[in-house]
């Protein structure tokens, strides 16, 4: 009888360590499932030429019901985003979202530069809802052909060579309070700051960039994607000036770890 008894007791013990178990595994599920699509914080210049692109990643359950079939941006109705998975997590996929400037579709009456922050997202189920994505900035931009764009390598080195000769007046970035103290900027192995400025250069010559990127991972500079630019200020012989720009892409990969982070935390990484 008393084998019974502790046999009894043993199973229920089983039962509950079990339903503990199985209680606590589904408890873990639900704090790691987004209540709606999480959009990362982008910081995006691009400028209002044909080419130029805007890519948008954002967060969604890898079993969704309801999945983003859509995205349009109210001050650029006419841009056309194409969507595809860019990485899978233990919970969620990464999405990207890109179009590309057609310039002859903006409004010549269209104020520049124009700053962007929100998003009008279209479900599958017909609804839609508008979303914060951080910010893109739409700049005025004329090709003025002084810049031969040569090469840009995976670690994040730019090589330019000069169409004609010109003075450089400086060199800056856009996003640089986001940015600082985690990314700097070098030409030929000097932090742009602490360049001699003006510099004379002449048809051909060639400028060397190069970049340190390293956020720590739990900054919130290292959850954001950066599609900057490189702004160089140039006064020409006649005595002209222009600016002109270098794109830069900072897109930190993503962990398991941080995506968790950022699905706990609903985005809100401070």
């Amino acid at each position: 009888m008393q084998d019974k008894l502790k046999e009894k007791k043993v199973l229920i013990v089983i039962a509950l360590l079990i339903a503990g178990s199985w209680i606590g595994n589904l408890m873990y599920y639900k704090s790691m499932q987004l209540k709606e699509p999480l959009f990362l914080k982008h910081y995006i210049t691009v400028g209002n030429v044909g080419g130029e692109m805007i890519g948008i990643r954002y967060l969604e359950n890898s079993h969704a019901k309801d999945k983003i079939e859509g995205i349009q941006l109210a001050e650029l109705p006419h841009l056309n985003f194409q969507m595809w998975e860019k990485t899978s997590y233990s919970h969620q996929k990464l999405m990207e979202a890109s179009a590309t400037i057609q310039p002859e579709l903006i409004p010549d009456d269209l104020p520049l530069p124009l700053v962007i922050r929100n998003a009008t997202v279209f479900f599958d189920s017909g609804r839609s809802m508008e979303m914060p994505i951080g910010e893109i900035q739409i700049v005025a931009r004329e090709d003025s052909g002084i810049l031969d764009f040569r090469s840009a390598s995976s670690n994040g080195e730019y090589k330019v060579t000069l169409n004609k000769s010109a003075t450089l007046e400086g060199i800056d970035y856009s996003y640089r309070e986001q940015l600082e103290p985690w990314y700097e900027l070098m030409e030929s192995g000097v932090p742009i700051d602490k360049l001699d400025y003006p510099v004379q250069m002449s048809k051909g010559q060639g400028l060397s960039f190069s970049h340190n990127w390293s956020p720590p991972d739990d900054a919130e500079a290292a959850y954001a994607q950066f599609q900057a630019r490189i702004i160089f200020h140039f006064a020409l012989e006649d005595g002209s000036r222009i600016v002109e720009y270098l794109p830069m892409n900072l897109n930190q990969h993503l962990s398991d770890k941080q995506v968790g982070r950022l699905v706990r935390s609903g985005g809100n990484i401070q």
